[in-house]
């Protein structure tokens, strides 16, 4: 949407008369709703969720929405009447900013808050606003004045630029994200069980998190037993802890199993996403001139052809549906001057169709849009373009009484030919066919260690298993693999959790704040009504020069009804006001770690300080994000850069000189050993390639299911064929994908996690591996990453962080990212200094 970027959550000087005129409208909204710089207050005064004071009571939603979408009209209302200048992408991102703060608001709500109401509201909140931004997403009034601004040049920054370009191309997009949050309603997320018997097959260690159940022998004799519910969770802890081959094997073939029902609601949205990704050059962007309906065409990688050149781009039926509908003739404006000169002198389109041209009423107009002329003789079809290298739309202008058939059916097949095609093409690889040739490449490097790591394992389980179980089995990986790294480095993850309490866990994001930045975390006391509970905390992010850099909300404990992982929620997006204003980035880290039963504080394992740390690096880069637009404010960036942070940050994880500023035993206070550091990353080290292609796996079915469709293959047919890049088999009658949620809310963009290891593992060995910890490595970091958010071309902020054109190469017409320091990190390819 061009309103919402909601992949990745996801002002410059104006004139004094227009920021004064504006200011007028904001004041016929409802202040308590929208303030200039949303922070709640500090004098103990009651105030709503999160700061809002129109968020008092779970009812509070509907007015939330109600005044966002009057305040978002009056602005569509204005930014109508415009002329050309910096003040309609102000203004738009005002809209943006206005929508958002209740989509946002909504999200977390619904996904944390353990009052049943406010969640039931906020689903209503967000239902009634995504109805409202499709309405947005359909204006042509904004479409227009966008275009306008873009292509008069009066835009004085390069972010207003870049924003006015952006606005642009997600209007064309039409909203094509909508599906996944309409689809991810319907996914079924019963879990499933396995019954256990006797209970004596179980660990004793696990039996607690278990449900116990009776039955009763052919001898009566009542046994006991347990009933498992093989959730994510709990299957993985029961697939690394039993013993038991074949309750390993009840509990994996059963949680991979279900919902069945899954199936049919992902073969549903693939064809939804398909269907819309070949509307998408269109982008739905219907209006009248003088009557007749208009289809604007986004030319995209067509837009750069030469003068004259003839390519084929498309195509329609043209003239013989035409006829076929009983239309005489087909009208077609050719919008340039320039333009038709070139058709006139320069174009040759192929003699069978000159008889077809003479049957058309052609004329132009001066619009500064490029021609257009298709046509479909047999089976061969084309649509030809002639250019004066301008990046404006083709228009398509059919007669008043053309049938709303024919333009359905144009639309159907004049845009992508899949929706990985629609996904993947703003983004540094531009094209699935780059996509895919990266990952095969990758998977090529990978593999021999892989199948390295899987004789290993096998031979380890034939040590200790008898001749029943000889062969290895995907139920068997996580048991064997936790085996053999606790033997060969004396690891016990319990232990391990002691130099991990979650307060000084805390401690250490403090530490990493004040040393990279000079910034400080002060904890702040939430206002009444401001929380959603009771664990919930609250900090600001202060620097002494530059004063309050943004707030940070922290939601870390379990409980029932919450988001089941981790994850970084925008609440309010950084944005400038005027010269001197600022509105600070508002954000929730929100994690699920186990409460402690009794008074003491929870301890994390090390995987989980992982995480933090990971959902700590999109919570930086949101609050130390300074764009003029809150549309590319923190991690609203280019898909493949937006886990580039969080996978940087991992590595503090795994860095001594990090870990002994605050990993501290919770009973002695001993900083934890350097030697079981290095035991933890010899651990991680030992199976790194058979994750790493599991991964590669992952993102090669994501952009084959999203890839162009046939008619011929089932999901399940597709996820079993491409388990021959893997050193393991797939399990007849097994369906993990289902329950793969990256399909919903990260179509045709897993791959991006790929990308972002591969940039993470450059940046820190260019940036940060030599002093991880230092002002000058976090001021490297803060202004040539993380401040930028997304108002700079990906490519040139990363060219630029590392001072090197080596972190990316050309691969096709697109990107990817060098290889060669993750696979020297892991041991694939040999160090070449």
């Amino acid at each position: 949407m061009s309103l919402l970027r909601l992949l990745t959550r996801k002002t410059t000087s104006i004139s004094r008369s227009k920021c004064l005129l504006l200011r007028t409208i904001t004041t016929t909204s409802n202040k308590d709703c929208f303030t200039s710089v949303m922070v709640a207050p500090e004098n103990g005064e009651s105030t709503g969720l999160y700061g809002f004071e129109i968020l008092k009571t779970p009812k509070g939603f509907r007015s939330f929405v109600e005044e966002a979408i009057k305040r978002s009209s009056e602005l569509v209302s204005y930014v109508s009447k415009l002329p050309s200048s910096m003040e309609i992408v102000r203004a738009m991102d005002e809209i943006s900013d206005t929508v958002c703060s209740v989509v946002d608001s909504a999200e977390l709500c619904r996904n944390t808050h353990p009052d049943r109401e406010f969640v039931e509201e906020a689903n209503r909140a967000s239902m009634r606003i995504y109805e409202y931004l499709h309405v947005l997403n359909t204006n042509h009034s904004l479409y227009d004045a966008v275009v306008r601004a873009e292509r008069d040049g009066l835009l004085q920054s390069k972010e207003a630029q870049r924003a006015a370009h952006s606005l642009r191309v997600d209007f064309e997009k039409g909203g094509i994200h909508l599906s996944a949050g309409k689809f991810s309603e319907n996914i079924v997320t019963d879990p499933g069980s396995v019954d256990i018997f006797p209970a004596s097959r179980i660990p004793k260690h696990m039996q607690y998190l278990l449900k116990l159940i009776h039955r009763t022998t052919t001898k009566g004799i009542k046994e006991k037993g347990f009933r498992i519910t093989t959730d994510p969770g709990s299957l993985s802890s029961l697939l690394q802890s039993v013993p038991d081959d074949e309750v390993r094997k009840q509990l994996y073939i059963q949680g991979n199993s279900v919902p069945h029902a899954n199936l049919a609601v992902l073969d549903k949205l693939i064809a939804a996403r398909h269907e819309l990704a070949q509307r998408a050059r269109f982008g739905g962007i219907f209006r009248l001139r003088n009557g007749i309906p208009i289809v604007a065409y986004n030319g995209g990688a067509n837009s750069s052809l030469i003068v004259g050149e003839l390519k084929v781009v498309s195509v329609y039926q043209g003239l013989n549906l035409a006829n076929k509908l009983g239309i005489p003739s087909l009208q077609v404006i050719t919008d340039s001057l320039y333009a038709s000169r070139v058709m006139n002198k320069l174009w040759k389109p192929p003699w069978r169709c000159l008889h077809e041209l003479r049957q058309m009423q052609v004329w132009y107009k001066d619009d500064n849009c490029l021609c257009s002329f298709s046509y479909r003789e047999g089976n061969k079809a084309a649509n030809y373009v002639a250019s004066e290298m301008d990046p404006w739309p083709n228009m398509h202008i059919f007669p008043q009484d053309f049938p709303v058939e024919f333009i359905s059916y144009c639309i159907a097949i004049m845009g992508h030919r899949s929706f990985a095609e629609f996904a993947v093409h703003p983004n540094l690889a531009s094209s699935p066919d780059v996509v895919n040739s990266f990952l095969l490449e990758l998977n090529k490097i990978v593999r021999p260690k892989a199948d390295e790591d899987f004789k290993k394992i096998w031979n380890f389980k034939s040590q200790k298993c008898d001749q029943r179980y000889k062969d290895l089995e995907p139920w068997d990986e996580t048991y064997f693999t936790g085996m053999m790294k606790s033997s060969a480095y004396n690891l016990d993850s319990t232990v391990i959790s002691y130099y991990f309490p979650l307060s000084q866990c805390i401690e250490g994001l403090k530490v990493l704040v004040q040393s990279l930045f000079g910034a400080t975390f002060h904890s702040i006391p939430l206002a009444p009504g401001e929380s959603w509970h009771e664990d919930v905390l609250k900090m600001s992010l202060h620097h002494p020069e530059e004063g309050d850099l943004g707030y940070l909300y922290l939601d870390l404990y379990s409980r029932k009804g919450k988001y089941p992982g981790c994850a970084h929620f925008a609440i309010k997006g950084g944005r400038r006001l005027s010269e001197t204003k600022y509105q600070l980035p508002i954000v929730a880290l929100v994690c699920n770690f186990s409460a402690p039963s009794d008074s003491s504080t929870a301890r994390l394992k090390h995987w989980e300080v992982e995480t933090l740390l990971h959902e700590f690096g999109h919570a930086l880069h949101s609050l130390l994000s300074r764009t003029d637009y809150q549309h590319f404010s923190g991690t609203r960036v280019t898909l493949d850069l937006a886990e580039t942070p969080s996978n940087l940050f991992e590595y503090y994880a795994w860095d001594y000189r990090f870990l002994r500023t605050f990993a501290k035993h919770y009973l002695t206070g001993e900083v934890i050993p350097e030697e079981v550091v290095e035991s933890i990353k010899g651990a991680r080290n030992m199976f790194a390639a058979t994750e790493l292609q599991r991964q590669i796996m992952y993102a090669m079915i994501d952009q084959t299911l999203f890839g162009e469709l046939s008619s011929s293959r089932d999901t399940i047919s597709v996820v079993e064929d491409l388990r021959k890049f893997t050193s393991w088999k797939h399990v007849e009658g097994t369906h993990w994908h289902t329950r793969f949620n990256h399909l919903i809310n990260y179509g045709a963009g897993y791959y991006s996690y790929i990308y972002a290891k591969c940039l993470a593992a450059t940046i820190w060995a260019d940036v940060c591996a030599k002093d991880p910890l230092s002002l000058a490595t976090g001021t490297t970091l803060r202004a040539k990453l993380l401040q930028h958010g997304g108002a700079k071309e990906a490519s040139t902020l990363l060219k630029d962080l590392v001072g090197s054109d080596d972190i990316l190469r050309y691969h096709g017409k697109g990107l990817v990212p060098n290889l060669t320091s993750l696979c020297q990190e892991m041991g694939l390819i040999e160090d070449q200094e």
